[in-house]
């Protein structure tokens, strides 16, 4: 509706692939920018076959933190479930082709990630987003 997400995956040296996703509030190529969470797996690993769960957060311009759950998986997946620390269920998520997004449920810790017969093709920790934006060293 009122923003975009994009998944970014990239092989980097070090024998690794790094993830991260790109968002935007409002117009292309203007609007806010969406800090979103990064995480990585081993290159042998493709990206294709990977499952991702990470948190963009809005800000707008407010004191209050409003975040985006991001999850992405191969095509296969059909529902993604959101657990707690303690595995109880959060929220269930539809995917369309491999993809959701939702606001992040409170407490929201892992994705558990479903085929379309019901059985786990994987659980994964959600990448929180970044306190500072990907690349940004500092003044010094």
């Amino acid at each position: 509706g009122l923003g975009r997400v994009v998944v970014l995956a990239a092989r980097v040296p070090g024998n690794a692939h790094v993830v991260t996703a790109m968002g935007r509030l409002g117009e292309v190529r203007g609007g806010l920018e969406v800090p979103c969470g990064i995480t990585s797996f081993p290159a042998e690993l493709p990206p294709s076959t990977m499952s991702v769960a990470m948190v963009c957060s809005v800000y707008a311009g407010s004191d209050v933190d409003r975040t985006w759950l991001v999850v992405t998986a191969p095509d296969e997946a059909a529902t993604a479930e959101v657990l707690d620390d303690d595995g109880a269920v959060l929220d269930v998520l539809r995917l369309e082709k491999g993809s959701a997004m939702t606001r992040t449920p409170d407490g929201a810790a892992l994705v558990r990630v479903v085929d379309g017969s019901g059985e786990t093709y994987d659980v994964i920790p959600i990448a929180p987003a970044p306190e500072e934006p990907f690349g940004d060293y500092g003044d010094g």
